[in-house]
C-alpha cells in the first residue's frame, strides 16, 4: 500500500486539529504552525505582527542540483534597529547568511540559505532555519524551504 505524500497529511491533520486557522490563513498558514511546533518553536496561532516582516517564510523550489541560494526577504517594521545574532539549521548542508549589521526600522534586508545537494539523496528535501535575534533570543523565526534533488 502507498502512503500519501507529506503535504496531504500535512493539510489533513491541520483541518482536522485547527479548521478556523486553516480557514482563516489557508493551508500554508497551518503546514508552517506544524513546522514550527515540530522545531521547537512556538509564535502562537493569531496572526500577530512581529518586529521583523518576511515576504515568505516558506518557499516552495523546483529541482536542486549542486549549489543553490535561497532568499528570504524582510523588513524590520519595529521601532528599534535589529540585530540578526545566531541561526541555526536542520542540515549540515544549509549555510545561512544573516546580515552583518543592525537593520534599522522601516530598512529591508534578507537572510539567505546556501545550499549544498551535492552528497544528498535523490528525492523530497526539506531545509529549515531558525535565526535568533538581540530582542527576542528565546523566540527565533522560523524560514523553511522544500525541493526535489536531482
Amino acid at each position: 500500500m502507498r502512503r500519501p505524500p507529506l503535504i496531504t497529511v500535512i493539510l489533513a491533520a491541520g483541518f482536522l486539529v485547527c479548521p478556523p486557522l486553516f480557514l482563516r490563513f489557508g493551508p500554508e498558514s497551518v503546514r508552517m504552525k506544524f513546522l514550527e511546533l515540530s522545531q521547537g518553536v512556538w509564535s502562537g496561532f493569531g496572526g500577530e505582527e512581529r518586529f521583523l516582516r518576511f515576504d515568505a517564510q516558506h518557499q516552495v523550489l523546483g529541482a536542486l542540483s549542486g549549489k543553490s541560494t535561497i532568499e528570504f526577504p524582510f523588513e524590520n517594521c519595529g521601532d528599534r534597529p535589529v540585530v540578526l545574532m545566531r541561526s541555526w539549521s536542520s542540515c549540515g548542508c544549509i549555510d545561512v547568511g544573516l546580515p552583518g549589521k543592525p537593520i534599522a526600522p522601516g530598512m529591508r534586508s534578507k537572510v539567505v540559505l546556501h545550499v549544498d545537494t551535492g552528497d544528498q539523496l535523490a528525492g523530497p528535501m526539506w531545509m529549515l532555519a531558525k535565526v535568533y535575534t538581540d530582542l527576542e533570543p528565546k523566540r527565533p523565526f522560523l524560514l523553511a524551504a522544500e525541493g526535489t534533488v536531482k
